[in-house]
């Protein structure tokens, strides 16, 4: 995930980085990237993750605080979506759902890859989730076994 990071900064991808800090200095962040659902309707989303904690700081409600505090941010700039891959234990107490992702091509399809639309009551049209260049990087530098 540090590599994806990387990637997405030098490519200049990033919408924003959500951080938690505290006296003793940095205990997490969660990255937003723009991303785009191609179809017949199209919309602006984002990308959600990396997101991290500081191990000693996991389980006191850091990673939810950056969740909530980066789905505000958002909706403040009128991103019609989030998408994520994670587990749905955790995404599912924002709203995250696979079924509303179902309806959108991406190479991450399946049970953890997640949607929420911020448009209350709208459901996410058909269409290609189309991620910044470093998604698909990593992705391949994976299949590769790199």
């Amino acid at each position: 995930e540090s590599l994806l990071v990387e990637r997405l900064r030098a490519d200049g991808s990033g919408l924003f980085v959500i951080v938690a800090e505290i006296e003793a200095g940095f205990i997490g962040a969660a990255a937003f990237t723009p991303m785009a659902i191609a179809g017949e309707r199209s919309y602006t989303a984002a990308a959600l993750g990396p997101i991290a904690t500081a191990p000693k700081f996991r389980g006191r409600g850091v990673g939810a605080g950056l969740v909530r505090a980066g789905l505000a941010q958002c909706r403040r700039r009128s991103v019609g979506a989030v998408f994520v891959l994670g587990a749905p234990s955790f995404y599912g107490r924002f709203g995250f759902t696979a079924a509303a992702a179902a309806k959108v091509a991406s190479p991450w399809a399946g049970s953890h890859f997640q949607a929420l639309s911020l448009t209350d009551g709208v459901e996410l049209f058909e269409g290609e989730a189309r991620y910044p260049e470093p998604f698909y990087e990593m992705f391949s530098d994976e299949e590769d076994g790199v």
